[in-house]
């Protein structure tokens, strides 16, 4: 899997706890869901968006390296 893949799956799943679409929690990411699309199928996200990830909790060394802590 790739780190697009993992950030993608991790928005999807954060949205889904949240009771919420992932348009949604896109935007609190300051992303649309087109962008995320597009990491699922190979382009990986810019550290700006890694860092705003980071900051609304997503686990960031998981998405950049695939292990879990």
């Amino acid at each position: 899997m790739t780190i697009g893949q993992r950030a993608a799956q991790a928005i999807k799943e954060r949205a889904e706890e949240k009771g919420i679409d992932i348009k949604q929690e896109c935007e609190e990411l300051k992303t649309s869901e087109y962008t995320v699309r597009d990491w699922r199928y190979g382009k990986t996200p810019c550290g700006y968006l890694l860092a705003e990830m980071c900051k609304h909790g997503y686990d960031v060394i998981y998405i950049l390296t695939g292990e879990k802590k």
